[in-house]
C-alpha cells in the first residue's frame, strides 16, 4: 500500500522520470513477490515506458513475462536489458535460462558462457548445471561433464547439480563412468529422496 502510495504522490512531486521509474520497479517487485504477477508487469511496463534506458526494469519486466508464459516477450526485455547492462549477472543469466528452457539450448550457451565471467557467478552453480544440460543437448559432452562437475563442486549442494552430473557421465560412456554416474545419482538421492529422475537413472544402471 506505501509503495502505490508513492507512485500516486511521484505522479505529481516533480521527480524525473527516472526516478519515478524506480519507484514503479520497486512497487513491480513488491506485486511479484507477493504473486500478483498481472500487477507487476504493469508496473514494470510503466518502468520501462518512463525510463527506456533502465536495465533493471527491462530486466525486472523480462522476469515477470517468462514466469506468465510469454517466452517472445521475456526474450525481447531481457535482450535490451543485457544490451543496457552487459556486465549485469542477474540480466545475462536470465536470458541464458529464459532461452534455454524455451527451448534454443544452443542460443543460451553463449550468455551462459558469458555469465560465468561475471562478478559472482561462483555463487551461482545452478548456472554451471544449466550450461552443462545446454551441451548436453548440443552433444558436446566433454563440455557438459567440465561444467556438470564445477555445478557439483560449487556450494550449497543440490540433488539437480549432481543429478544432471551423472546424466553427463551417461552420455560420455568412458571406462569408470558407470561407476562416476552411480556416484551421482545416488548423491542425488541422499539430497532429495523423492527425486524420482535419480532414481530411475540409477536403477538403469543396476
Amino acid at each position: 500500500a506505501a509503495r502505490e502510495r508513492a507512485v500516486e504522490l511521484a505522479a505529481t512531486s516533480g521527480l524525473t522520470e527516472r526516478e519515478r521509474s524506480v519507484i514503479q520497479v520497486n512497487l513491480g517487485r513488491t506485486y511479484r513477490d507477493q504473486g500478483q504477477l498481472e500487477l507487476a508487469q504493469t508496473a514494470f511496463r510503466r518502468a520501462v515506458v518512463l525510463d527506456p534506458a533502465s536495465a533493471s526494469a527491462h530486466n525486472n519486466l523480462g522476469h515477470v513475462n517468462y514466469r506468465l508464459g510469454d517466452c517472445s516477450g521475456a526474450e525481447y526485455e531481457l535482450s535490451q536489458a543485457v544490451s543496457l547492462a552487459p556486465s549485469s549477472l542477474s540480466a545475462v543469466s536470465q536470458l541464458a535460462i529464459v532461452l534455454f528452457e524455451c527451448g534454443d539450448a544452443a542460443g543460451s550457451i553463449p550468455h551462459f558462457e558469458l555469465a560465468l565471467t561475471l562478478d559472482g557467478a561462483v555463487f551461482a552453480p545452478p548456472l554451471y548445471t544449466y550450461l552443462s544440460r545446454a551441451y548436453l543437448e548440443q552433444g558436446r559432452v566433454e563440455d557438459a561433464l567440465r561444467r556438470a562437475q564445477q555445478g557439483a563442486l560449487l556450494p550449497p549442494e543440490s540433488a539437480d547439480a549432481h543429478f544432471h552430473l551423472g546424466r553427463a557421465y551417461v552420455a560420455r560412456n568412458a571406462a569408470g563412468d558407470d561407476e562416476a554416474a552411480r556416484r551421482a545419482f545416488e548423491r542425488a538421492l541422499e539430497l532429495d529422496p523423492g527425486m524420482d529422475e535419480a532414481r530411475s537413472a540409477l536403477n538403469a544402471l543396476r
